[in-house]
C-alpha cells in the first residue's frame, strides 16, 4: 500500500549533523512550553513549532515525537480558546505532511490520542477543519485504520449532535467513506461495540443509523430475497439492539 521507504535508512538520517541540528532546534523551542503563561503565549509556541518542522520535512522523521504529541495534545484543551484549537490543527497538518501514511500507520495511536476527543467540545470554526484533517491524512490509510477503529468511530459521533449542524453532513459523509474503506461489516462491528462502552455517544450514534438506514428501510425489511437478507440481516440486528440500549437507557434516567 504504502511506497518504499527512501535509500536513506532511518539511521543514517539521525545520525546526520543536520537531523541532530533540527533535534536541538526542536527540543529548545518544546522546552519554552513550560514558560506559557496565557493563550496568547501557546499561539506563539506553536507558531515557532510548526515553522521548525515544515522547515525540515524533508527529513521526513519528526524529532521527540512523544514530547510534541504530549504538547500538541495539551493545545487542545477544552479552556483553550478556537484559535490555539486551529493552529494546532494546522501543526497536525505539518507533521503528517511529514511522515506520510507509513509513519502515520506506524504511530496512528500516538497521534490520534490528542485528536480523537477535540470534535466533542470544539467549536464551530474548528469542527469542519478537524473534519478535513482526517479525510486528508487518515482515510487513505485504509485496512491501517483498523486497529482504532472503534476509538475513530467515537471521535466522530459528536458530529451527529444535531442535524441542523452546518458540520453534520460532512461528518455523515466521513463515516460513509470510512464504512467503504475498511469494509461494511467489520465497520458495524466497531460501530456496535463503540454503542456498549460509550453511552454518551448513543444517541448520536443512533441518529446516524437512523439516517444511514431511512432510505432504504422498506428495502431490508420488506424484501423477499434470501441473498438480501443474509447481507442486510446484521443491520436488521444493528437497529434492533440500538433501540433497545437506547430505549432503556431513557428508561433509566425518567426513573
Amino acid at each position: 500500500m504504502f511506497k518504499k521507504s527512501q535509500s536513506n535508512s532511518l539511521e543514517d538520517i539521525v545520525k546526520s549533523s543536520k537531523f541532530k541540528r533540527h533535534s536541538q532546534n526542536v527540543e529548545k523551542i518544546l522546552s519554552t512550553f513550560d514558560a506559557v503563561n496565557e493563550w496568547a503565549d501557546v499561539i506563539g509556541f506553536l507558531t515557532r513549532l510548526s515553522k521548525a518542522l515544515s522547515s525540515s520535512s524533508h527529513f521526513k522523521i519528526i524529532p521527540h515525537k512523544l514530547l510534541i504529541t504530549k504538547r500538541l495534545a495539551q493545545c487542545l484543551n477544552p479552556a483553550l480558546p478556537s484559535g490555539v484549537h486551529q493552529k494546532t490543527l494546522e501543526v497536525y497538518s505539518i507533521i503528517f505532511q511529514t511522515i506520510g501514511p507509513e509513519g502515520l500507520s506506524k504511530d496512528l495511536s500516538l497521534y490520534s490520542y490528542g485528536l480523537f476527543p477535540l470534535l466533542q467540545y470544539s467549536a464551530m470554526n474548528v469542527k469542519p477543519q478537524l473534519l478535513n484533517l482526517y479525510e486528508k491524512y487518515y482515510l487513505p490509510l485504509g485496512e491501517y485504520l483498523k486497529p482504532c477503529l472503534k476509538s475513530f468511530i467515537i471521535a466522530l459521533l459528536p458530529g451527529f449532535e444535531d442535524e441542523g449542524n452546518e458540520y453534520y453532513e460532512q461528518t455523515y459523509n466521513l463515516m460513509d467513506k470510512l464504512c467503504n474503506i475498511v469494509g461494511e461489516e467489520y465497520f458495524y462491528h466497531c460501530l456496535f461495540l463503540g454503542i456498549i462502552s460509550s453511552t454518551s455517544q448513543r444517541l448520536y450514534a443512533f441518529s446516524y443509523i437512523l439516517k444511514k438506514f431511512k432510505k432504504n428501510y422498506n428495502f431490508i425489511y420488506m424484501t423477499a430475497k434470501e441473498e438480501s437478507w443474509q447481507k442486510y440481516k446484521y443491520k436488521v440486528i444493528l437497529i434492533k439492539n440500538c433501540i433497545y440500549i437506547i430505549y432503556n437507557q431513557v428508561i433509566f434516567i425518567k426513573n
